[in-house]
Formats: structure tokens, C-alpha cells, sequence
């Protein structure tokens, strides 16, 4: 149990997209702390409010993640494609329409386009 609270303390300051993209770690070992961390916060290791929300930040920055990054993360986008994203630019078309799209101001879903190739549908 030492070791498992460990992690989470060295996860609460870790960038976990930026170790993936540096090659600090590997995407195994990305899913494992997220897993790990997702654990913690189900089983009661983090302070929460009465309505179950983790006090004093928003839970995808217990792992360096921005709200964008996170919500690619839950629709299925591989955290070393999210990695990929955030360093070398988000997609900037819809993988549907072709048309224009900006993830930070649109309204999107992303989803696998082929082939371990993933992309933002404009909604």
C-alpha cells in the first residue's frame, strides 16, 4: 500500500502526457497510474465535496491534463495519440465534413477513423 501511495503522490505532480510523449514512460505504464489514480478516487483516497467532486482542481489535472485532453482521453483516443496531439497540433479538419474545426472553441466528438488513425467529427 506504501508503494501504491506513492505513485499517486508523484502522479499528482506528474504531467502524464508529456512523460508518454518524452518517452518517460510507456503507454502501458500511462494506463496503469491512470487506472491506479481513477482506483484511488473511487475508493476515497482524494478529498471530495458532498457531491462526490475533487476539491480544489479538476480531476484531469491529476494528470497534467487540460479539460480538451481529458474528454479525447474518455472518448477513446489513445493517451499516446492525446501526447501526439498536444505537441505537435490537434487535428484542425473534421475527419467527417473535412470542414474546418477548432477543439478549443467547437463542439466535437473524437473518434478512430482507421486504422489506430483517430480525428474530431465537428457536432
Amino acid at each position: 500500500m506504501l508503494f501504491y501511495n506513492l505513485i499517486i503522490c508523484h502522479v499528482l505532480k506528474m504531467d502524464i502526457l508529456k512523460y508518454l510523449y518524452e518517452g518517460r514512460i510507456s503507454e502501458d505504464q500511462a494506463y496503469d497510474i491512470f487506472d491506479r489514480v481513477v482506483d484511488a478516487f473511487h475508493a476515497g483516497e482524494f478529498e471530495t465535496s458532498d457531491d462526490g467532486t475533487l476539491l480544489g482542481s479538476p480531476f484531469e489535472s491529476l494528470f497534467g491534463m487540460d479539460n480538451f485532453e481529458f474528454t479525447a482521453k474518455c472518448h477513446g483516443v489513445p493517451l499516446s495519440i492525446v501526447a501526439q496531439w498536444r505537441y505537435q497540433g490537434w487535428p484542425d479538419k473534421c475527419c467527417v465534413t473535412n470542414q474546418r474545426i477548432d477543439y478549443r472553441n467547437d463542439h466535437w466528438l473524437a473518434k478512430e477513423i482507421a486504422n489506430g488513425e483517430y480525428g474530431l467529427m465537428k457536432l
